[in-house]
């Protein structure tokens, strides 16, 4: 069953290997636990669910920054566990060595079954994660899962197990003929194996996403999982011992599930804690860090009329490098006159992105996914209040904010160049607010 296991992740992987190849998808390995096993009723007993486990393979294809659809392979083990009430009889017919018919009857003491059910999972799941700046995010995953049973069997024991046959055309019940089947046997234990459907669950799975690297995620969340059908092929019909006609000490266990009219549906049910890996489909390498490229600025006049934001800090220029521009025979015409659209931040001293500034963030993500040959100058200025430390300062941590959100996106931070051009590229003189607004801006360049 183990062999089975890994033949199918195998295949699976292979199967992945060729259907992937975009960003936008990931990978995953998961492992959870909790309490798993099988519901239901036991009118003449309990039944209770016990720790099991799952673990598995996935493939997620995202369709935008918040929703997914993913599928895979997984294991899952489920056991439970059944007690009897002493002394109840349970009863079935049957025929004895002579061709008589009898009710067969069987009652116990200290009667307990462990039930164990191994399990193939091929899930189809809606995913949803929250928008966020940060390295963390809430999910959600819902949808259905297809359990393949591969492997499902039962232990029973008993401190005492009674069988005796009632013959209705005499009226007399045979209590002690161990040679003809009936008896008592003490310290009794049995073993055996059920036979059991496919299952239908629903699936549901949330928590928290965590930001380990670019495009790798840490996923700890709680999961439950709801079995739909039943998983006995027919209701039982027998007692919990086959009856053998010359040695009771050659009756088999049957289980509880093989009693009839008691226990009704039988469905899986699971929840508990699950773990899990997301990579992403293209990650190789690990991404180099997001290149600064610092501009001296001259100093500018300050006018009265409005005061910085932001504290006075000296920088220092550590690099000056000039990054030609590339060649655009690849865009279409729309695409060379989006990408000369600036990104605005209207405020003196903002360098959080407004809902306009990322709508036009995500249309540039939405580019650089389609030409990922591309790389970006990413240009930060700002007008001409405030020293030039000062200027350079806010001009650079615009460009990271852009920068920032498209490697939320899936961008890989080696494609994006910042730099800072503080005050020293006004597109209209600073003689006015609203001058002033149109240079507070991060501009856009393809760079080869």
């Amino acid at each position: 069953m183990i062999k089975l296991f890994f033949t199918a992740i195998t295949c699976t992987l292979l199967l992945f290997g060729f259907s992937a190849g975009a960003q936008d998808s990931e990978f995953s390995l998961s492992a959870g636990g909790g309490l798993s096993g099988l519901k239901y009723d036991l009118p003449n007993g309990a039944s209770k669910l016990k720790p099991g486990f799952q673990a598995g393979i996935g493939y997620t294809k995202f369709y935008n920054s918040r929703w997914g659809l993913t599928t895979g392979l997984g294991l899952g083990y489920y056991q439970s566990r059944a007690t009897l009430t002493p002394n109840t009889v349970f009863s079935s017919h049957s025929v004895d060595s002579e061709n008589n018919a009898f009710e067969f009857r069987v009652k116990t003491k200290g009667y307990e079954e462990k039930q164990n059910l191994y399990a193939l999972q091929i899930p189809v799941m809606v995913q949803f994660q929250s928008p966020s700046k940060t390295s963390t995010q809430l999910y959600a995953q819902g949808g259905v899962k297809l359990g393949i049973p591969v492997s499902s069997s039962y232990q029973t024991k008993a401190d005492e197990i009674n069988a005796s046959g009632y013959y209705p055309d005499v009226n007399a019940e045979i209590t002690d003929l161990p040679a003809h089947g009936f008896g008592t046997q003490t310290n009794w234990s049995g073993k055996g194996d059920y036979d059991f459907k496919l299952s239908y669950s629903l699936a549901a799975e949330t928590g928290a996403r965590f930001r380990l690297s670019t495009g790798n995620y840490l996923y700890a969340g709680l999961f439950i999982d709801y079995g739909l059908n039943n998983l006995k092929k027919q209701e039982g019909d027998q007692t919990l011992l086959t009856y053998h006609p010359t040695a009771i000490s050659q009756s088999q266990a049957t289980g509880v599930f093989s009693l009839a009219n008691t226990t009704g549906d039988v469905r899986l049910l699971a929840y508990g804690i699950k773990l899990r890996i997301g990579i992403g489909s293209k990650e190789k390498k690990t991404a180099p860090p997001v290149k600064e490229v610092y501009v001296e600025t001259p100093a500018l006049p300050v006018q009265t009329a409005e005061k910085p934001k932001e504290e006075e800090l000296v920088v220092t220029v550590t690099e000056q490098k000039i990054i030609p521009e590339a060649t655009k025979d690849t865009l279409t015409t729309e695409e060379e006159q989006f990408i000369q659209t600036s990104l605005q931040f209207s405020k003196v001293g903002d360098t959080v992105l407004s809902p306009s500034a990322q709508a036009e963030a995500d249309k540039l993500a939405q580019f650089m996914q389609r030409h990922s040959h591309i790389e970006l100058q990413i240009e930060g200025h700002t007008c001409n209040l405030g020293g030039p430390a000062v200027n350079q300062r806010i001009s650079i941590a615009r460009a990271k904010a852009v920068a920032t959100y498209l490697e939320h996106k899936g961008i890989d931070p080696s494609r994006l160049h910042i730099v800072a051009k503080g005050a020293a590229e006004p597109i209209v003189p600073n003689t006015s607010e609203a001058n002033r607004k149109q240079n507070r801006r991060v501009v856009i360049k393809v760079v080869e």
